[in-house]
């Protein structure tokens, strides 16, 4: 609470200033960015996830080649999980899944990002709460 991740009179609100583009709320990647933040801060991961997030940082501020686009959608890994699998999910959904799913297949296809999408698998696995491959 005193560390600015959630909003209380005169505390420094730290993500919104991390992430100044969340600010704009009406910018929705930003937004799912800065609520994925919100929860690590609140929430952390095993030493194993938060380093392969870590890497994965890393990996793609070091990295010179364009990468697919990701339509990004405002729902988290482990709703999409809990829908598929709870049978709830909707045509719409499934397009989206669809788009998603290419733009990962064109990455993994891609040599050179193995090891960026072996280190992104295991974050993943932990946020849908399903077994690493």
């Amino acid at each position: 609470k005193h560390l600015g991740v959630l909003r209380s009179p005169g505390i420094f609100p730290l993500v919104e200033e991390l992430i100044s583009s969340a600010k704009d709320h009406r910018n929705s990647k930003a937004q799912m960015l800065a609520g994925y933040m919100k929860n690590l801060l609140l929430h952390p991961p095993p030493h194993s996830v938060a380093m392969a997030i870590h890497d994965v940082c890393t990996m793609l501020r070091e990295t010179d080649v364009s990468l697919p686009a990701f339509n990004l959608t405002s729902v988290p890994a482990n709703k999409m999980s809990r829908l598929i699998t709870d049978r709830e999910a909707n045509a719409p959904f499934f397009t989206e899944i669809l788009k998603l799913l290419r733009s990962v297949q064109q990455m993994l296809a891609r040599e050179h990002l193995e090891a960026l999408c072996a280190r992104i698998l295991d974050v993943v696995a932990y946020d849908t709460s399903t077994p690493a491959v």
